[in-house]
């Protein structure tokens, strides 16, 4: 399998497993730090498995162009910031949102990614009997999944992206942080900690597969919650009330708050939570802006507030978050 990336026409990714050997593997790192970016890039590279984490620190945004020239299985993990990618012939755009993870099966494609300046990302890329192999592990629950492998038709593992748990993020810890000493011993880890990370996806989709109340979204109500959503990311700042919300998109609040926390998966409150620090981590990247500013530029009148809802959502304080963020 063959994967290649590019920016400025620069290639920035040429992975090709032809030349690997079964049971090895090889750790690719490379290091950007100067007075406009601060960027690492990881790379696993496996028979048949590419482990790929990235994150970029910088001022602007970035379009990345892709080429994959056969089927992949692809685990996406979206560990900060969110992207946009464009697919040849496919449309609409489709976003990879802060904290979501989505597994995949795509076919051969062309793409085109639009970064933000706070980016970071990890994902497993499968060749397809990789990927069977591995659903395999888990006693045949999933063999329709290993049927569309083989048809070579793309397929979601779910319908839409789900939070990163904590326990996921602790594997990719584990993953990222292994260091290679013997490439057998280590081509068995990279294995076993992939399938833990299925079985952890697993369990969360088994979760939400339960029994519950079931609901009726009809297509004007998805049409509306969209809306809500737009008019939410338009407006961080000064966000509407639930109340204001529901009457600026013609539906009740009720059917606001429960449709709105299906289809994305958060409530209103935490979803405009993440994206304003999101945005706010994006607004620290410009050295000319203090926390009080980004603080009011993203809703929040008392910096304290700011504060202790920024530690919430991203574990420390704005202030120490920040230094680590700004290239040195």
């Amino acid at each position: 399998m063959l994967l290649e990336a590019w920016h400025n026409s620069l290639k920035i990714i040429n992975l090709n497993d032809s030349d690997l050997e079964h049971e090895h593997c090889m750790l690719h790192e490379n290091q950007i730090h100067n007075g406009e970016t601060d960027d690492l890039q990881q790379i696993i590279a496996m028979k048949g498995c590419f482990i790929i984490y990235g994150s970029h620190k910088g001022k602007e945004s970035l379009i990345i162009e892709s080429k994959q020239d056969t089927d992949l299985g692809i685990l996406s993990f979206e560990l900060g910031g969110g992207f946009n990618v464009r697919e040849s012939n496919f449309e609409p755009y489709r976003h990879f949102e802060n904290d979501l993870h989505l597994t995949f099966f795509s076919t051969k494609r062309e793409l085109k990614f639009e970064v933000p300046p706070v980016f970071e990302s990890f994902r497993v890329y499968l060749a397809p009997n990789v990927f069977i192999k591995q659903l395999a592990k888990f006693h045949g629950r999933f063999s329709s999944f290993s049927e569309k492998i083989k048809r070579s038709e793309p397929f979601n593992l779910y319908k839409s992206p789900l939070p990163i748990t904590p326990k996921m993020k602790l594997v990719i810890r584990e993953i990222l942080s292994h260091k290679i000493g013997d490439p057998l011993l280590s081509n068995v880890f990279y294995e076993t900690k992939i399938t833990e990370l299925l079985g952890c996806q697993f369990e969360q989709i088994h979760a939400i597969k339960a029994p519950k109340k079931q609901t009726f979204l009809s297509l004007s109500d998805k049409i509306k919650i969209e809306q809500a959503r737009e008019i939410l990311l338009s407006n961080l700042a000064e966000a509407p009330s639930i109340s204001q919300l529901s009457r600026l998109v013609a539906t009740n609040e009720h059917k606001l708050k429960s449709g709105f926390k299906e289809i994305f998966g958060k409530s209103i409150y935490n979803y405009l939570l993440h994206r304003r620090m999101e945005h706010s981590i994006e607004l620290m990247t410009d050295e000319m802006l203090s926390l009080d500013q980004i603080a009011e530029q993203v809703g929040y009148a008392e910096s304290a507030h700011f504060s202790r809802a920024f530690k919430k959502v991203k574990g420390l304080p704005p202030g120490v978050f920040r230094r680590n963020l700004l290239p040195r």
